[in-house]
């Protein structure tokens, strides 16, 4: 039996989405003054960012995604068996404190701030530079939020968990997330309840599928440039390519029972 990577390509936008394109203002008088002052740093570039008193003592042992926001700021998810039971951890790093250093990734005293979860984390991704979707191994979806604090001239940053959304009977395995949000559709997971669930941007559930796979489900792929294609792979030897908008959304564009298929990616084609 042998251990396979699944690859699907995705259709390449005819046309670009969200953007716009305007005439260039005309500058002068008041619009000469606000473009001067949108040049000057703001006030938050200004302050220094301290090290956050929340900050767990060390990472946890498994370390399951690190995403970058599109400022450059990173998180980083960990896991660790406690006795009987799984522990998470968050960690947040500015883009000034991680830099080029490939071992601050794991350094807690270079971490801005972090969070202890009492549960394992199993994926995270920024949805915006203040607020990180997390995937926890109780089957549950959270969103986090980071938050500011200005004291004079120092800066400390919080993330604050909202209440957990549960869509699963048993533990999460994977989660992904449309790059470009579309048709209600923000996030997709499965579980090891053998359930595929398609999440809208308030994590209300808009799509259920029981079961996607005969077997354990390993990989899951949202495609990068339609929201209502998926892809998905098992340890039943298949592929799946899912378009949510179809009456019989599933097409199995691969079977092979005597492989485990333990990853699946989506790609633009060009």
């Amino acid at each position: 039996m042998t251990n396979m990577s699944a690859e699907v390509d995705c259709p390449s936008s005819s046309s670009p989405t969200y953007a716009a394109t305007t005439a260039p203002p005309v500058v002068g008088g008041a619009e000469q003054a606000e473009l001067v002052a949108s040049s000057v740093p703001s006030p938050e570039t200004q302050l220094k960012p301290v090290h956050s008193n929340y900050v767990p003592a060390q990472v946890d042992k498994h370390l399951e995604f690190l995403d970058f926001s599109s400022s450059g700021d990173l998180v980083v998810g960990s896991s660790s068996l406690t006795t009987r039971y799984w522990t998470g951890q968050l960690w947040y790093y500015s883009r000034a404190g991680h830099g080029d250093k490939g071992e601050s990734a794991t350094d807690p005293t270079a971490c801005l701030t972090g969070l202890e979860l009492e549960t394992g984390v199993v994926g995270g991704h920024f949805l915006t530079p203040t607020q990180i979707l997390v995937g926890l191994d109780s089957g549950a979806l959270a969103l986090v939020n980071l938050t500011k604090e200005v004291d004079g001239d120092r800066l400390t940053h919080y993330l604050e968990v909202q209440s957990p959304v549960t869509e699963h009977d048993d533990q999460l395995l994977a989660m992904s997330v449309w790059p470009q949000a579309g048709a209600g559709a923000l996030v997709a997971t499965v579980g090891a309840d053998l359930r595929l669930n398609v999440l809208d941007s308030n994590l209300a559930l808009v799509h259920s599928y029981l079961p996607a796979h005969e077997r354990l489900i390993t990989g899951l792929a949202c495609c990068p440039t339609e929201s209502s294609k998926l892809a998905s792979t098992s340890q039943d030897g298949t592929v799946k390519v899912w378009d949510t908008r179809q009456a019989k959304p599933c097409q199995t564009v691969h079977r092979d029972p005597l492989s485990q298929i333990g990853r699946a990616s989506c790609r633009e084609r060009v």
